[in-house]
């Protein structure tokens, strides 16, 4: 009964610690990096003189859809 006690009271503490030291400091951490991602992103936007134009070819480009499969055709004709 004692050892069930015990083994209660160490995972209360180690919950405690983990939800008052150790996720703030994890959040805060990804919060700094997600913040000097976006000055670093800020500054590359202020660094281009007006009007020029930047096109980012980092993203995935889409697959065109084959014409063939694009669906089934149904003639329809108006009944009097």
């Amino acid at each position: 009964m004692l050892s069930f006690i015990f083994t209660i009271f160490i995972i209360v503490i180690l919950f405690r610690v983990f939800f008052f030291y150790i996720l703030p400091w994890i959040l805060k951490r990804k919060i700094e990096k997600m913040q000097s991602g976006y000055n670093q992103q800020q500054q590359q936007q202020n660094n281009r003189k007006e009007g020029e134009v930047h096109f980012d070819n980092s993203q995935k480009t889409v697959s065109s859809v084959d014409k063939d499969d694009v669906g089934d055709y149904v003639d329809f004709e108006e009944v009097d």
